[in-house]
């Protein structure tokens, strides 16, 4: 991670949330942080050339002021920024950012502006759309709750991977493990046995056992990797409703930080998040790193 890291702003409480992460991983690994800004002109597209033209520019402005706002933050803690203010549709932009640049990890509020608005706790929009269509890693960092930034700037102290085997849960704990270095953090594996599923229910002892099993082969191998940085790891398999058992699990470890794959091996090959990565997203009040 010691290319780029971008950082999608918007104004809102939750992206400076971000930011502060952005700076905290930038100066563990010498990152540039790539501020982005995006104005959107869906608003006043309908109205007269002569009245949508100011609106367009103070649009502007305002995203303007945002990215040199995080931006001069940014360069105040040390680290290297670049500002970016585009016009279209916020996720589209981003992902176009992405594969222009040599971004290796996007960091960015779980809710923005729009969201923010809604009475009921979601995953902004713009945040979903960016973890279905990217490849790179994303930091959700929700707004309030646990910011391991605040209190440690050389990253997470500890950090929970749950895990099902699938390849996007090796690359998210490949990503979670070299932020874990940089802080000398702990690592705590986890491998849930969903309860949800209805072939478990009413299920023998001995087909509960061999679930636990599979659980720990799921676990071991980044197990493995995370004891070869010489990192403190635990690794349990514990049995729950998978979205409630982690957020519960980082809850009752007070972790630092999730990291897990964006869809699990339950999921088809559609390019939609996993339901247990959208549950988590809603419900954690840390924040999550997706990685797909």
């Amino acid at each position: 991670m010691d290319d780029s890291i971008l950082l999608p702003v918007d104004g809102s409480a939750s992206s400076v949330a971000a930011a502060e992460h952005a700076i905290a991983i930038a100066r563990a690994t010498g990152a540039t942080v790539h501020v982005l800004a995006v104005h959107e002109p869906t608003d006043f597209e309908h109205l007269p050339a002569d009245e949508r033209e100011p609106l367009r520019q103070a649009t502007e402005a305002r995203s303007r002021e945002a990215a040199n706002s995080v931006a001069d933050r940014v360069e105040n803690a040390g680290v290297t920024a670049v500002r970016t203010v585009r016009e279209g549709v916020p996720y589209r932009v981003i992902v176009d950012v992405v594969a222009e640049t040599d971004t290796e990890l996007i960091v960015m509020g779980t809710r923005g502006l729009t969201a923010a608005r809604e009475t009921v706790t979601r995953v902004g929009v713009t945040t979903g759309r960016v973890l279905t269509l990217t490849d790179v890693p994303v930091l959700a960092v929700p707004l309030g709750g646990r910011q391991w930034a605040d209190t440690d700037p050389t990253g997470p102290n500890r950090v929970v991977i749950p895990t099902d085997g699938s390849d996007a849960a090796e690359r998210a704990a490949e990503c979670a493990l070299e932020l874990a270095t940089y802080s000398r953090g702990a690592v705590d594996v986890i491998s849930i046995i969903d309860e949800t599923n209805p072939a478990l229910k009413n299920a023998p002892a001995a087909i509960i056992e061999l679930c636990r099993e599979g659980g720990h082969d799921a676990i071991e191998p980044i197990a493995i990797a995370a004891r070869n940085r010489d990192l403190s790891v635990t690794a349990d398999v514990v049995r729950g409703v998978p979205h409630d058992a982690i957020v519960s699990y980082a809850a009752a470890v007070d972790a630092d930080l999730i990291a897990m794959g964006s869809r699990g091996l339950a999921t088809t090959d559609e390019p939609l998040l996993g339901s247990t990565t959208v549950r988590v997203l809603e419900r954690s009040d840390r924040p999550v790193l997706a990685v797909r």
